[in-house]
C-alpha cells in the first residue's frame, strides 16, 4: 500500500548548545556575534521509509 497524497518534508539545523558532547561534535555552538544573517545547510541524502 502506497501514500495516495503528497507529503511535506521539512528538514531543520540547530546550534546544538543544549548537550556539550554534542556540541563538540557539532564543532557549535555557533557564534551568533559572527555568524552570517543567515544559516544554511546542504543534505546529501535524506531516506524515508513507510511502515
Amino acid at each position: 500500500h502506497y501514500p495516495t497524497h503528497t507529503m511535506r518534508l521539512q528538514l531543520g539545523i540547530w546550534d546544538a548548545r543544549g548537550f556539550p558532547g554534542t556540541a563538540k561534535w557539532a564543532k557549535g555552538p555557533i557564534d551568533r556575534s559572527r555568524a552570517p544573517d543567515r544559516i544554511t545547510a546542504t543534505f546529501r541524502g535524506v531516506r524515508v521509509e513507510c511502515s
